[in-house]
């Protein structure tokens, strides 16, 4: 067949995929997904990756022209896919690396660069390699290997505190990722760093695999410091104090920082933030933060038992304007998320009961319950509380009542 007659047999892949890839990272942060939704996204993605493979040069130029028309995540997820190997010109080569490289957006494009590499089974290209910083390579080429749980990669980097502070931010949070029990005691006096970086992910890292309290400390610290890692910080926090102590630190929070409250209160699972919770579904600038917390608490799909509603109409969004001369640049968070109907929300939650607290009398009980939920392909179970299992770690089981043994927010090791 010659290329005309492929071209005109060709859905547009590109579009398609770039469409996919930004559903998936969509989905892979949602409370209510399940691991089989995930699956089914993925199973997309791979069949229209293959149809692109199909297309070779057609969908490389394909690939290349998406990219030129707009330089966000999706395109660079597809332009890597396309180019293994083979670097396209080097105007493009050239655009890529400075837009990994923005300040603003260049961390999303990094990530679906890494993710590119992970999904496809391939190392960073050697003509994207070339192009970048050293440092900025060895950093991706840790996250690429964590990705892929390639343990043999992440053990050959030395904790030393002489590594470049982005690569040694990026080394010890992939020993958290893939737990890494030998490489503890070296990252542990990297808590005194003077780099912001590298000792946010000594305490995310810490607080996640062990029982530091110094860590604990540390990312109170930062759920209240103007950092960009507060956003990170406050659920970890809240997923790694005891019950009672969470319940009292995210009251203190609301006081001064409502937003993270809202989310570390989602994160700890705790049934008895609902009633605050819903309070601030009614305020339009919090409701859909609000009710994905409701979502991780309960489990529930808002928009699937239709308690969702539409945007108000005096709410205005955040995020850039058609002002050129509007200095916000930032997009709207929450923009994904679904708007809660607080009166059928409240319905809802009128009828249900959600135990609260877990004794330590019952908790190797309830481990083996959750670990159930966690493998049952109904469990819904967000992947941002999963990424690196087996952890300890909580998770929202898969239906409201929780299943026997289970309190809808248990520790899973």
């Amino acid at each position: 067949m010659d290329a005309h007659r492929l071209r005109s047999r060709l859905p547009p892949y590109q579009p398609t995929i770039v469409g996919i890839h930004v559903n998936r990272v969509t989905a892979a942060q949602a409370p209510h997904r399940r691991l089989d939704d995930l699956a089914t996204v993925d199973g997309r993605l791979a069949a229209h990756l293959d149809g692109l493979a199909i297309a070779a040069a057609y969908g490389a130029a394909a690939a290349v022209a998406g990219w030129k028309a707009a330089q966000e995540p999706g395109e660079v997820f597809v332009l890597l896919h396309t180019h293994p190997q083979q670097a396209p010109d080097p105007a493009v080569v050239t655009t890529v690396v400075a837009a990994c490289a923005d300040p603003a957006d260049g961390p999303v494009r990094r990530d679906a660069l890494v993710a590119a590499c992970a999904w496809s089974g391939i190392a960073l290209p050697a003509w994207l390699a070339a192009a970048l910083p050293p440092a900025t390579t060895a950093r991706l080429r840790l996250a690429i290997a964590a990705e892929r749980r390639q343990s043999d990669v992440v053990q050959a980097v030395d904790l030393a505190a002489s590594q470049p502070p982005i690569v040694l931010a990026r080394a010890i949070q992939a020993v958290g990722e893939l737990g890494h029990a030998d490489f503890y005691a070296a990252c542990r006096p990297h808590l005194a760093s003077d780099d912001i970086a590298v000792r946010f992910w000594t305490a995310w890292t810490l607080a996640l695999r062990t029982a530091s309290g110094e860590s604990r400390k540390t990312l109170l610290w930062f759920s209240t410091a103007k950092s960009p890692f507060a956003s990170i910080a406050a659920p970890m926090a809240a997923r790694r104090l005891a019950p009672a102590d969470a319940q009292a630190w995210i009251d203190q929070l609301a006081t001064t920082h409502p937003r993270l409250a809202i989310q570390a209160a989602g994160a700890a699972g705790n049934p008895v933030h609902i009633p605050w919770l819903l309070e601030h579904c009614a305020d339009p600038a919090m409701a859909r933060v609000a009710g994905e917390s409701i979502s991780l608490i309960t489990g529930i799909d808002l928009a699937y038992l239709d308690l969702d509603g539409d945007q108000p109409a005096s709410f205005t969004p955040p995020g850039p304007t058609d002002d050129p001369a509007d200095p916000n640049v930032d997009t709207d968070p929450d923009e994904h998320l679904p708007w809660p109907d607080v009166a059928k929300l409240s319905r809802w939650l009128a009828q249900q009961t959600f135990p609260v607290g877990i004794s330590a009398a019952n908790r190797s009980t309830l481990r083996g319950a959750c670990r159930s939920c966690v493998m049952a392909t109904n469990a819904s179970v967000s992947p941002r509380l999963t990424n690196s299992l087996p952890s300890t770690r909580r998770h929202r089981c898969s239906t409201p009542p929780p299943r026997r043994g289970c309190n809808g927010s248990c520790w899973v090791e």
